[in-house]
């Protein structure tokens, strides 16, 4: 591994952007306990809704209304919508998440700088890795739906680019501790 600077640049996309909080999600578990939460929502529903048919709901169809959006609300948590439509807001709203970004990293540090701005952290900030054959991301915290460092492997410009900064981000950054349990990253054998 080499101790000079990496420089590794790329343009996210929204696509990019939704693949990482979708592999962030299911690393952390996120996804997994809404789609649980959306089920039983969604049957609690479908129950509930089937009592108040049976029990002459029916004579006043306007009271099984909120059954029905019960049962709407569960399946938008089960589907894991709502995330997404968080991510595609902020990117509506702050279109310098989309242009282009540089990254430079260095033994010590992981600098991320775009047009309006510039983050810089140590790599101890860093607390949870994901990575599969195309793309890393570097976490600040495990549990949190925020992810401070996204590098698609399309950002080195060489293979042996890419190679250093996967063994840079591996040697300094634990994998994240749901998948270390696993032993096993999504999509990515080990």
């Amino acid at each position: 591994m080499s101790d000079r600077d990496i420089v590794l640049s790329w343009t996210p996309t929204r696509q990019e952007y939704e693949r990482a909080l979708g592999l962030w999600r299911d690393a952390s578990g996120q996804r997994q306990r809404s789609r649980t939460r959306g089920a039983t929502l969604a049957a609690l529903g479908i129950i509930l809704m089937g009592f108040a048919i049976s029990s002459g709901g029916m004579k006043y169809p306007i009271a099984v209304l909120p059954l029905a959006g019960v049962i709407v609300i569960g399946a938008i948590w089960w589907r894991d919508r709502i995330p997404y439509w968080g991510l595609r807001s902020a990117l509506r709203r702050t279109p310098s998440l989309v242009a282009p970004v540089e990254i430079r990293v260095s033994p010590e540090t992981f600098t991320s700088r775009s047009d309006e701005r510039i983050q810089r952290f140590a790599w101890s900030e860093f607390t949870a890795r994901v990575d599969i054959s195309d793309l890393v991301l570097l976490g600040l915290s495990p549990n949190s739906p925020a992810i401070a460092g996204i590098v698609p492997r399309s950002a080195a410009s060489s293979e042996a680019a890419w190679d250093t900064f996967v063994s840079r981000a591996r040697a300094r950054v634990p994998l994240h501790p749901r998948l270390a349990r696993m032993d096993q990253a999504p999509g990515s054998p080990r």
